[in-house]
């Protein structure tokens, strides 16, 4: 059964960066995205309105990621740990 958990949200200049954990299949907004059935890392970025700006996963087989905090640093970047 496809898992999608987001576990953190930040808002910075208006837009949503989102990370969380996928297990399966999912879409938020850019088309699907498929763990091939481990646990993988969630990130993306949505603009004001909600809208897709990217999405990427991150992992391999056997790997398992869980994001536990975001961090919003001075000019735009984003920090995960």
């Amino acid at each position: 059964m496809p898992q999608t958990r987001l576990l953190n949200v930040i808002i910075q200049d208006g837009s949503l960066r989102l990370s969380g954990t996928v297990k399966g299949t999912t879409d938020v907004g850019g088309g699907p995205l498929s763990s091939g059935g481990d646990e993988h890392l969630l990130v993306a970025r949505l603009d004001g309105q909600g809208g897709h700006v990217w999405s990427k996963l991150h992992g391999g087989a056997g790997t398992h990621v869980y994001p536990i905090s975001n961090l919003a640093l001075p000019g735009g970047e984003w920090m995960i740990s």
